[in-house]
């Protein structure tokens, strides 16, 4: 997953929310079919024990790869992506870090490194792309963070409100008090709560999170026998012992992020009716078979009374709709023991319905490709093709890099070598060699790029062209802090340089753009040393003819340009040509405020030492675009 430079990436949480519940609205709709063919083979308990697959696949933030995913069906492995750009995943070794045995010849080489493959961003994702542009994107994500706003306001609104209603007083009626006292032993529940007799509803309910409270309406002792009552708190209890209360608010909390999915709201208003059969079947099972008439009487009653449970999510209450009922009434006249082979069936069944709705395809490399390149023939490869007078070199950078990569440059899935090597003797200098495989597994030369460097600084292979195939990168040492770049792309199945330029440092990275996406495609940092350790910085990507700057990314990358300039004016406060270099990083990350304090040192600086590098004309000109920025 994409991360933003400071904090939580709420794009990439956006995504995620759409892509589960799309994908738990299938697993819905087949559990609600599985219910409905099977709904009087199985018991009230097990229909709401199910649920509780969309409950929690709802809550994982990840899934694996299942040659079962329903997925498989429709998944196509290379344009697979998320909502708009993608970005690199390994999808094997990112190195090769074991040693193994080399003949005499072969102990100058150094490891192996795998590049990564392209692969469009979040391929793992079962749901085919959506390709917006990134303002309907961040439109989208506006639209659903003001729903949860909303609904989060009116949740609290309605509760707080009902709060307030509750005026009621402690049960003092012996009647009421005995019948739940007998309903608490009957659960075997010895936790205190308080029997609470209230004007604020209609029906009995369990109210209370923390601290939970059975509510009766003040007229039910007119209303209902003891008995009667005994069936009550049973069922009321039943929510306790089952920690129904909690469960709702996680449900409401799930329905606020998914607001936008009527599947799910349906599914989880059936899941509440479950919820209230399901205790339903537990209060039978404690009064006894024999009293289910008398059970479903009370029921009716409460019903004619037209008492109606508020709709509070710390509430559990009794009754429902009329439709509710009716079905409720129905469990209880054919209340019984179901068979075990049904619900072992049902189960089994939905095991299954969870292992292909809630995983991903399984991505699986084409029939024809050839098995990942063992190191020790990748080393015995390059050794036959190097002159004698050579010897693979390890790059001084990026950390951990290796003189031998392993990439797949033309995009059909089989890698080709690309090796680092020095000459030594006369013919002194550096070289990039690039071996392709033949179809008879023997190796053919593609590329022997000889530079004018006489070292490696920089290898690495990468996506510059944004054409989802692997480019390369190499950064070639010509001077004690000068280096000259090339980057070589496969164009009509040949390697060609498609770029040069200079540099001091360089950092080659898939950027995040001001939208807070990636767009697959690798950005270059090119730092080139001014003075002292200045450096003037600018971040290059591929226009598809040449490098040009990305102001885009700007904002991203200047942010840690930024740190390292802060750090540099703390060890040299007076070098008024950090605060220059400060206060630049500071406007191309959008923060002029800043800026025009860097500025305002600086030039402080340069009054009491007029000959500091730079003059102050340039402070000038930065201090023209930091005020236009505020002012715009």
């Amino acid at each position: 997953m994409t991360v933003l430079p400071v904090g939580f990436d709420y794009l990439n949480f956006f995504d995620w929310i759409w892509q589960t519940s799309a994908r738990v609205s299938v697993l819905i709709i087949f559990l609600l079919l599985l219910k409905f063919i099977l709904k009087s083979k199985i018991s009230a308990r097990l229909h709401y024990l199910l649920w509780s697959i969309v409950v929690i696949s709802l809550l994982l933030p990840w899934v694996p790869q299942s040659s079962f995913s329903l997925y498989n069906l429709t998944w196509d492995g290379q344009k697979m992506s998320s909502f708009n750009g993608g970005v690199k995943i390994p999808s094997h070794s990112a190195t090769m870090d074991s040693k193994f045995p080399r003949k005499e010849s072969d102990s100058r080489l150094n490891q192996i490194a795998v590049a990564t493959p392209y692969i469009p961003s979040n391929t793992d994702e079962p749901l085919n792309s959506i390709d917006i542009s990134p303002f309907t994107h961040r439109l989208l994500f506006s639209i659903w963070i003001i729903g949860i706003v909303v609904l989060i306001t009116v949740t609290g609104l309605i509760n707080r409100k009902f709060i307030r209603r509750i005026q009621g007083q402690s049960v003092v009626n012996v009647k009421l008090l005995m019948a739940f006292e007998v309903a608490k032993n009957n659960l075997n529940i010895k936790t205190e709560v308080p029997l609470i007799q209230t004007m604020a509803i209609t029906s009995p309910s369990l109210f209370g999170l923390f601290r939970p409270r059975l509510l009766i309406p003040a007229s039910i002792l007119e209303e209902f026998n003891a008995e009667q009552l005994k069936h009550i708190f049973v069922h009321e209890l039943s929510h306790l012992k089952r920690n129904d209360v909690l469960l709702n608010w996680l449900l409401q909390g799930l329905l606020i992020l998914h607001w936008f999915n009527p599947i799910l709201w349906y599914a989880f208003y059936k899941l509440r009716e479950d919820q209230e059969i399901s205790c339903d079947a537990i209060t039978l099972e404690h009064i006894g078979i024999n009293d289910s008439k008398e059970y479903a009487y009370t029921l009716i009653k409460l019903a004619e009374s037209n008492l109606r449970t508020p709709k509070i999510v710390s509430l559990a209450g009794l009754l429902g709709s009329s439709s509710q009922i009716r079905r409720r009434i129905t469990m209880i006249k054919t209340f019984r023991k179901k068979s075990l082979k049904w619900s072992l069936l049902v189960i089994i069944i939905a095991a299954a319905l969870a292992s292909v709705t809630l995983t991903n395809a399984r991505q699986t490399a084409a029939k024809n490709d050839p098995p990942l390149l063992s190191e020790e023939k990748a080393v015995d490869v390059i050794n036959s093709f190097l002159p004698t007078t050579a010897q693979v070199v390890t790059p001084q950078n990026p950390e951990g890099a290796k003189g031998i990569q392993l990439a797949d440059l033309n995009g059909d899935r089989k890698d080709e070598i690309v090796a680092l090597y020095k000459l030594s003797g006369e013919q002194s200098g550096a070289g990039l060699l690039v071996l392709a495989p033949n179809p008879d597994g023997s190796w053919h030369k593609i590329l022997d790029y000889k530079s004018e460097g006489y070292g490696v600084n920089y290898f690495k292979s990468a996506d510059i062209t944004g054409d989802q195939k692997n480019d390369i990168v190499v950064g070639w040492n010509i001077g004690a802090i000068a280096n000259s770049m090339d980057i070589f792309s496969f164009e009509s199945n040949q390697p060609k340089k498609i770029a040069s330029d200079y540099y001091s440092k360089i950092e080659t990275e898939d950027m995040i753009n001001e939208s807070g996406k990636t767009n697959g495609k690798s950005e270059l940092a090119l730092w080139n040393h001014d003075t002292g350790e200045a450096f003037k910085i600018d971040v290059l990507e591929w226009d598809g003819e040449k490098l040009v700057s990305d102001q885009d990314v700007y904002p991203y990358y200047f942010k840690k340009v930024t740190q390292y300039y802060e750090q540099k004016v703390k060890e040299m406060p007076d070098a008024a040509f950090y605060w220059y270099y400060l206060a630049d990083a500071q406007i191309k990350a959008n923060n002029p405020k800043a800026a025009l304090a860097s500025i305002t040192t600086g030039l402080s600086i340069k009054d009491k030492h007029t000959d500091y590098y730079p003059d102050n004309s340039k402070f000038e000109d930065l201090k023209i675009i930091a005020q236009n920025m505020l002012n715009s």
